[in-house]
């Protein structure tokens, strides 16, 4: 019962962060354009074109599978990433 509450409480709160990342990106396209027609563009085109980048390659449902979006986003670009062991430069003397 307490996981199915936590279950839709998240899914809450990642629709609310999405739907703030939208309204950034339309505040951001009227702040930065110049013109009424640019900011009316940008402002409005941004999001749009978000939203329908997300539906088609980033939903949970979406048409278009790609490995990257599905699966976490950025957790799977760094989980991806080969590691890389770090060495010191020639000659430097470790302690």
């Amino acid at each position: 019962m307490i996981g199915q509450a936590f279950h839709w409480a998240n899914l809450t709160v990642a629709f609310l962060l999405e739907l703030c990342a939208l309204a950034a990106l339309g505040y951001w396209g009227f702040r930065t354009a110049s013109g009424p027609a640019a900011k009316a563009a940008l402002g409005i085109g941004a999001p749009l074109l978000a939203a329908v980048l997300w539906g088609l390659f980033a939903a949970p449902r979406a048409p278009v599978s790609i490995p990257l979006a599905s699966g976490g986003g950025c957790s799977c670009w760094s989980s991806a990433r080969p590691r890389q062991r770090y060495t010191p430069p020639a000659g430097t003397r470790l302690p």
